[in-house]
């Protein structure tokens, strides 16, 4: 008897990798599709989302066909990706902006600059678990409040990489604790939406899966 695969998809910031991986943790197989990082200017950083979906379909079918038995195998789907790229959607799943800023993205300098000058590190370390960085998404979403605010405005949930993926697989809008608490908008004590760390940033917390 054929024993049970799982399908692993890591979305990765040079490429998408899928892999099979049987019940002993051993790798039956393993494809990449590689992506382009877009700089459009010193200091960005952005991907398109499409092309992360086109990788993910293409690296599957590729080992799928490596392992002709490998689809009545498999019992369980997985994904993980890089952390903080902000990647908005509308309230059909449709992304609002082509393109994502990632986790290397420093556009948000002065943002950040701002925040770090106008509050003091007592005030909201408790409330966000982290110092300020331009890597954060909380951040990011505020750029893009101010800079993109057609894509802001239409865009109903914001979603890291893994999350867009696995909203293309399944349907589902979700954001898990790990990804969450490094945006910048979640509180480590209560594991929810800070809704203080929310209104500092004049972000939207309907937005927030």
């Amino acid at each position: 008897m054929s024993s049970v695969l799982t399908l692993a998809i890591d979305i990765g910031t040079g490429s998408v990798r899928a892999a099979l991986v049987d019940a002993t943790g051993r790798i039956v197989a393993i494809r990449a599709r590689e992506h382009d990082q877009i700089v459009e200017r010193f200091g960005w950083a952005e991907q398109r989302p499409a092309d992360w979906w086109a990788g993910v379909a293409g690296a599957i079918r590729a080992v799928l066909d490596e392992v002709p038995d490998a689809r009545s195998r498999i019992e369980n789907v997985v994904a993980c990706g890089q952390m903080h790229g902000t990647v908005l959607v509308d309230e059909n799943g449709e992304l609002t902006l082509d393109r994502a800023p990632l986790w290397n993205d420093k556009r948000t300098i002065d943002i950040v600059r701002d925040f770090e000058a106008n509050n003091r590190p007592e005030t909201y370390l408790a409330e966000s678990g982290n110092p300020p960085t331009p890597a954060w998404p909380g951040f990011k979403l505020a750029w893009l409040r101010d800079h993109e605010p057609e894509a802001y405005g239409r865009a109903a949930h914001v979603l890291m990489p893994k999350d867009y993926i696995n909203l293309r697989l399944t349907g589902e809008i979700a954001m898990d604790e790990g990804d969450a608490s490094c945006s910048f908008l979640m509180n480590p004590a209560t594991r929810t939406w800070s809704q203080a760390m929310i209104d500092r940033l004049g972000l939207d917390p309907a937005k927030l899966p």
